[in-house]
């Protein structure tokens, strides 16, 4: 399907192709993909993270407004980290040790992010330093750099999901959570460790997404959440949970960002491609449980 796509979008209008355009496309759905792999995880395991776009905005906002203008990278890559870690680590206390259910406590958590994200900005987008919105357009290997450590995190976690136990535990965890847990697997600490890694991969994926921008929005959540649980449902992960790879979670949301990519160049209204996108995910999901 990715491939037909970015055909049909090359034959009808050539721009697609032009290498501006192209590199723009990558550089934009790096931090997708970012987000993505947690959500993957979470997925796999039975259970949903809707806190990651919100996430995702507060973790850079909180990084900045306590940094400032800082031009050291690292400063400021350390406290998003950290802010991503603790809403992980919240979600992943209250979903596997309390009980509560994850698609109403990361509804929750989601809101106070967006609330904090708002209450900090007022509603205001947060400049970032310069040498960050320099890196933003820097290339490797005539590709964003964005995009290059990107796609080197999805190889890392593909490799931890299908060739380590840990990676088959997250999957038995939403096959068969009864299963892992009589086989003497503690489920209970790899439920905790998806939902810290979701946070950790929203914080690092907000850091990409803010520094392709060059700053930090308060109101880029829910386009998050909607490119990103699309694209992984797109990409043949299952809601249910037990089913799904990174890889192909990936593949989807780049997708997802193809065709919004396209319909730009082609010059269709956001309104419009909103109908476009959600006939896409109907149908699509739809092929997926055909085919599964």
């Amino acid at each position: 399907m990715l491939i037909s796509v970015w055909i049909i979008f090359g034959i009808v209008d050539p721009r697609f192709f032009s290498f501006t355009n192209i590199t723009g496309l990558l550089a934009n759905v790096s931090g997708l993909m970012i987000i993505t792999i947690g959500e993957i995880l979470v997925l796999l395991t039975g259970g949903i993270d809707l806190s990651i776009g919100h996430v995702a905005a507060v973790s850079m906002i909180i990084a900045v407004s306590i940094a400032g203008q800082i031009n050291d990278w690292v400063i400021l890559l350390i406290i998003t980290l950290s802010v991503g870690a603790v809403f992980g680590l919240i979600n992943s206390f209250l979903i596997a040790n309390i009980g509560i259910v994850s698609f109403i406590c990361t509804l929750a958590t989601g809101l106070i992010a967006k609330g904090m994200a708002f209450t900090i900005t007022k509603g205001y987008a947060l400049p970032i330093p310069e040498n960050l919105i320099s890196f933003g357009f820097e290339e490797w290997f005539r590709l964003p750099a964005i995009f290059v450590i990107s796609i080197l995190i999805v190889i890392i976690f593909e490799f931890l999901l299908s060739q380590t136990h840990w990676g088959r535990y997250v999957v038995l965890l939403g096959s068969n959570e009864k299963g892992l847990k009589f086989s003497g697997i503690n489920h209970l600490f790899v439920k905790n460790t998806v939902y810290v890694i979701s946070g950790l991969m929203s914080a690092l994926g907000g850091f990409l997404i803010s520094v392709n921008m060059g700053a930090a929005l308060p109101g880029i959540g829910d386009n998050i959440l909607l490119q990103c649980i699309g694209g992984a449902v797109l990409g043949g992960v299952a809601l249910t949970g037990g089913i799904g790879s990174i890889w192909k979670g990936v593949t989807g949301v780049l997708l997802l960002s193809t065709i919004t990519n396209g319909l730009n160049v082609w010059g269709v209204q956001w309104f419009d491609q909103l109908v476009i996108l959600g006939l896409l995910l109907l149908v699509g999901t739809e092929l997926t449980m055909l085919r599964r």
